[in-house]
């Protein structure tokens, strides 16, 4: 007899008896324990994937939420600066009408958002071109045409720098014969030059040297500098026989004239005016006087024998001797003197005076009244020093005594030659010119109008005493022609506007250009023998180009022309330079043996012109005249666009102008009849055809953004409704894995009561809810796909067209939050939905203690709370404190601090939805955070399985241990029944 165990199974790496006799089988009992004691397992990973489920349906939410926002954004009326971009209210659509046919090739217009709406009509009187030149015939491209010279295109304009022939100048009344690679043994030729340039720089080197200076000692009196085809011969001295010079020359013809005005440049002509000498020793001022009780001061007493760059001003003195000899050097900016104070040693025999301006004291040196004829009094022509004490500063200015004065010892006389004093130089001022250092000489070539003109000439002068340095870096200047004999020059400096209006058309004398605080900049054109011709609008175009080059806003190209450069090599040489230049070349083949090159700017407009300096150097070849292909021709004028915009002419240096009306850009194509060039040939041309640009609202595309938010919304509806659903017998779908979510349900109830309601601050409109523009709430009843939904938007085209067509504000106020300020220095900056507060007043007083600074009162004025005012640096923030009807809101306010702004407001369902998504959409918004806390629930929650797991492992071993002792037991048992069947048989058998 044996217990039989059956097959051995294996459980876990272990061998445990299966199908025993009994009927128990070992494998099952075991899965069936360890199952069992999992089973709290198994229900958290029901959970888990649960969870799971709810992650993803939040992730498709979000989506939708974000797609709802997105198209509320649209419609809302975004708060902030310039966000006319961003609100589709302000799109706009724009079209042509005209009698002329094809109105295309005329005009072309495109209204950005925000673009005023209406009609405006255009007349296009010239269209705006590029200048375009080419050369002669070139017989080859690749054949070598620069011939043993080099020479760069540094400017644009072909001067004429010929050569200077055989010939003579006389300087002085002396003769100088110009030679050829010739030598100056006695000092009586000059050498002359491969150009005019090059010619007149050898004679100011001839006249500035020993040798030249030995022959003819009246040359000694000045000194010499080349400005363009002109030498200047500038006198050492003023007043007297030796400030005028004869200076005449002979030159061949066809080359320019070295100015040849004999004895024309002594101290009243305009080359010598003040501004532009340099002299050895101090300023003085004469003191005339006709009795002995008496100094006057007139600008008729002033002599010049004064400190570097000295000047005398009709306004009184001014640069004064100074610590530095250099204009930028100078340390201080004074004005009016206001009062004179003295200080008498009757002992001494000593004055001293003090000096008062604008609050900065100055002091002079001891003055003897013991130096007159008896031997008492104050000497004429005595010279009085003040100096100011501030070390920093060590600016001085001299008084001349212009009569004897008596002291005779006693102070009453001190005292009244002090009194006199004061009287005289009360109204005179002490005034520093200071040089500009950003002119750049280097800009303004030969035949630039501006040539001769440096950073002497250009004065800064400023009525701010305290004030070191320049006023600022200069950022472009602007010329504008408003007419014969009318001009206008500004140029900004560090953001202000310096100005000088109704300049004739030629300038030939000084400018003083003025800014809003009394400051000045003076262009001292006569004293650079510089002058303007301002006829027309091209001359004017090019006096602006050229103060931009001479101040360094614009830079001149350099483009380097190499010995045996080929057609080809010069072209790619000026097209490597196109986008610094502005100019671009190309090689046209009229036949095998016919090249030309092109050169024509890149942009139109007479802003966007070029010349060319040093043509001759640069196409030297032979002949210049020409005959080898180097001549250029004019293929095409550069020339401004000219169109009249209502009646009122502008010209532009483009042919698409978008600076007339804001967010217009107007193209041009085509004249539209009769040419004009200016206001004036505009109106005497009477009638011209007309094209009538219309602006108008783009319905269009927000009846398509309505119905694009109708479809977010529904789409949100339908999520929601699945979601949600429930049986009959009131259980959740399977689908609806957030139906007991309260993100969900928080989020629906929000949406569903802003669509329902009416929209607060325009209850009195008859467009204050969707169902005025045809949109409702309807029941959807569901398909094979869809749930039933509740309150889904239907809209009705026909209504939703009418009411964009004829009430487009009241749509708008039906989605936008609307803001109204009786004052341009208030902006909404940003908003929520817990505002409420429609009609009310802002009350700003920068003066009041801390916290009240800005009170919000009700439309009758009445006081309702305070807000919150914070510094941003020249302007201010302003806040809605939380808790008050204002709560969310923010405005920027640039005002001066004492202001009472009536606003006004609505709040439109746009807006309400988009902040209500925003804070569910945005990242680590709502639905963020919420699935977040899933996340980390589940993270909990696998540690918890994997605990259970472990757990159960264990006890599944423990379990195949005890069956594994079992197996051992019976297997005992059965050897012992072995041997006792054994024994009991042997006992059977009689053995």
């Amino acid at each position: 007899m044996t217990i039989n165990l059956g097959s051995i199974v294996n459980l876990n790496g272990r061998s445990v008896g299966s199908g025993i006799s009994s009927g128990l089988d070992t494998e099952a009992i075991i899965n069936a324990l360890t199952e069992a004691r999992r089973a709290p397992a198994a229900r958290l990973e029901d959970t888990i994937e649960l969870n799971q489920s709810r992650i993803t349906a939040f992730s498709s939410l979000k989506t939708i939420v974000e797609g709802l926002r997105s198209a509320a954004d649209f419609l809302r009326a975004p708060p902030g600066f310039n966000n006319a971009s961003d609100n589709i209210f302000m799109y706009r659509t724009s079209s042509l009408s005209s009698s002329l046919s094809s109105i295309s090739n005329y005009l072309g217009v495109t209204a950005s958002a925000g673009a005023g709406i209406g009609d405006y009509d255009i007349e296009i009187g010239q269209v705006a071109l590029n200048r375009q030149q080419r050369t002669g015939s070139f017989s080859s491209q690749s054949s070598d045409i620069v011939d043993d010279a080099t020479g760069a295109i540094t400017s644009l304009d072909f001067g004429e720098n010929e050569p200077v022939v055989d010939d003579t100048i006389t300087i002085g009344g002396a003769t100088y014969t110009f030679v050829e690679n010739g030598t100056d043994s006695d000092g009586t030729s000059i050498e002359l030059g491969t150009t005019l340039t090059e010619t007149l720089a050898n004679i100011k080197s001839h006249l500035s040297s020993t040798n030249g200076q030995a022959v003819h000692a009246d040359v000694d009196n000045f000194t010499y500098s080349v400005s363009g085809t002109s030498i200047i011969a500038t006198s050492k001295t003023v007043g007297g026989a030796d400030d005028a010079i004869d200076f005449s020359a002979s030159i061949a013809a066809g080359a320019p004239t070295v100015g040849d005005t004999a004895g024309s440049y002594g101290n009243s002509a305009g080359m010598f005016s003040a501004g532009i000498f340099q002299f050895a020793s101090t300023l003085a001022v004469d003191v005339a006087s006709t009795t002995d009780t008496s100094i006057n001061l007139t600008s008729s007493d002033y002599t010049v024998n004064g400190a570097v760059g000295s000047s005398v001003l009709s306004t009184g003195i001014s640069n004064i001797t100074v610590d530095g000899d250099e204009p930028n050097g100078y340390k201080g900016l004074l004005r009016t003197i206001t009062g004179i104070s003295g200080s008498y040693d009757v002992d001494a025999d000593t004055l001293t005076l003090s000096v008062s301006i604008n609050g900065r004291t100055f002091t002079s040196n001891e003055i003897s009244t013991a130096a007159g004829a008896g031997s008492d009094s104050i000497a004429a022509g005595q010279t009085i020093t003040f100096t100011d004490g501030d070390e920093t500063s060590a600016t001085s200015f001299d008084v001349v005594v212009g009569a004897e004065y008596l002291i005779d010892d006693t102070v009453e006389n001190a005292d009244a030659f002090v009194t006199s004093l004061e009287a005289d130089l009360a109204s005179q001022t002490i005034l520093q010119d200071r040089a500009l250092s950003n002119v750049n000489t280097d800009n303004i070539p030969p035949a630039s109008p501006l040539y001769g003109l440096t950073s002497s000439d250009v004065i800064y002068r400023t009525g701010d005493y305290s004030s070191i340095g320049l006023a600022g870096d200069i950022s472009g200047f602007t010329v504008t022609r408003n007419g014969s004999n009318d001009t206008d020059i500004s140029v900004t400096i560090n953001d202000e506007v310096f100005t000088v209006t109704g300049l004739s058309d030629t300038l030939n004398g000084n400018i003083t250009l003025t800014g809003s605080n009394g400051e000045q900049l003076s262009l001292n054109l006569g004293d650079a023998g510089v002058s303007f011709d301002i006829a027309d609008d091209a001359a004017a175009t090019e006096l602006q180009n050229a103060l931009d080059f001479a101040f360094g806003t614009k830079s001149l190209t350099h483009i380097e022309i190499e010995n045996d450069f080929t057609l080809v090599d010069i072209a790619a040489a000026i097209n490597a330079q196109s986008s610094a230049s502005g100019v671009s070349a190309s090689i046209v083949q009229v036949s095998d043996t016919d090249f030309r090159l092109t050169l024509q700017a890149t942009d139109v407009g007479l802003d966007n012109s070029y010349e060319i300096v040093d043509y001759n150097q640069v196409w030297h070849a032979g002949t210049g005249d020409g005959s080898d292909g180097v001549e250029m021709i004019a293929v095409q004028s550069a020339q401004d666009s000219f169109i009249s915009v209502n009646g009122i002419v502008v010209q532009r240096s483009s042919n698409s102008i978008d600076d007339v009306i804001d967010n217009i850009t107007f193209s041009i194509h085509e004249v539209t009849g009769s040419a004009f060039t200016s206001q004036s040939t505009y109106d005497a041309l009477g009638s011209h055809t007309e094209i009538v640009a219309t602006i108008a609202n783009d319905t269009e595309t927000v009846e398509s953004a309505v119905v694009n938010f109708i479809n977010a919304y529904n789409e949100f509806r339908v999520f929601a409704a699945t979601q949600t659903f429930r049986d009959a017998q009131g259980n959740l779908g399977e689908d609806a894995v957030l139906g007991d979510n309260t993100t969900l349900s928080t989020l629906i109830n929000q949406i569903s009561g802003e669509v329902s309601s009416a929209i607060s601050g325009v209850s009195d409109s008859d467009f204050a809810t969707l169902g005025a523009i045809g949109i409702t709430l309807t029941d959807y009843d569901g398909d094979d796909e869809n749930p039933e939904v509740s309150n889904i938007l239907t809209y009705d085209p026909d209504k939703l067209s009418a009411a964009l067509a004829n009430n487009y504000d009241e749509v708008r106020e039906i989605f936008e939050m609307s803001f109204s300020a009786s004052s341009s220095n208030l902006a909404l900056y940003e908003s929520n939905n817990s505002a409420t507060l429609t009609d009310y007043q802002i009350d700003i007083d920068t003066s009041r203690e801390s916290g009240d600074e800005v009170r919000i009162l009700d439309s009758d004025g009445d006081f309702l709370f305070n807000a919150t005012l914070s510094s941003l640096g020249g302007s201010y923030y302003i806040s809605g404190d939380s808790g008050t009807t204002l709560s969310g809101l923010g405005f920027i306010y640039t005002g001066d601090g004492d202001d009472v702004i009536t606003v006004g407001s609505s709040y439109g369902i746009a807006d309400r939805l988009y902040n209500i998504m925003d804070d569910y959409a945005e990242d680590d918004g709502v639905i963020d955070t919420t699935v977040a806390d899933i996340v980390d629930e589940n993270e909990d929650l696998e540690v918890e399985v994997t605990d259970i797991d472990y757990a159960v492992d264990q006890y599944r071993l423990q379990l195949i241990d005890q069956y594994t002792a079992l197996e051992s037991a019976i297997t005992q048992v059965n050897t012992l029944l072995q041997f006792i069947e054994s024994q009991a048989n042997l006992a059977a058998s009689g053995n």
